[in-house]
């Protein structure tokens, strides 16, 4: 089949920017958050791909890719017992992370405080559940910004609205 090329990484999708930034850029971030408050949405995300309808793509040549530390003659990784999260990578990975914390926990409205540590009383993004640790994740390509933008609506429209989804979003 054709190859076809999507422009995914970003929350924004270049075309979708004003004509005067796409020409002059912004000298302040103040300005680039205007027009993303305010003159620029982003689109939605791709749909889930049918792979029942995509051929196999044979690589003839390919050599086996390790599945695991020990395919490299390595030790298996230990789990840290002080880790709050223990990372796996992968899209389902990431979806089942965007559920539980949005929707299972509540943690964004319970408990987000955001990436930075506050001086706030009480607010501290060392507790549980302070953040979202989504991070990785969306650093990787396992979860598109649409995505969980889309997400992050969904949740606002489904649960609650709050200065806590207003900052998740702001950060993407």
């Amino acid at each position: 089949g054709m190859l076809m090329l999507f422009w995914t990484f970003e929350l924004h999708h270049y075309d979708d920017l004003p004509e005067w930034l796409r020409r002059k850029g912004s000298n302040s971030y103040t300005g680039y958050k205007q027009v993303f408050h305010e003159q620029c949405w982003p689109r939605d995300p791709l749909p889930q791909p049918d792979f029942r309808r995509t051929p196999p793509a044979l690589w003839r040549r390919a050599d086996h890719l390790p599945e695991s530390t020990q395919d490299l003659g390595l030790p298996a990784p230990l789990p840290d017992h002080r880790a709050e999260l223990q990372w796996v990578g992968g899209e389902t990975a990431a979806l089942a992370r965007v559920e539980e914390y949005l929707f299972g926990t509540d943690g964004l409205a319970l408990d987000y405080v955001g990436s930075t540590n506050t001086p706030r009383e009480g607010n501290s993004c060392t507790k549980v559940g302070a953040m979202s640790r989504l991070s990785p994740w969306l650093a990787h390509g396992c979860l598109s910004a649409r995505m969980l933008f889309a997400e992050i609506k969904r949740y606002e429209q489904t649960r609650y609205k709050s200065s806590s989804t207003y900052w998740l979003l702001h950060e993407l």
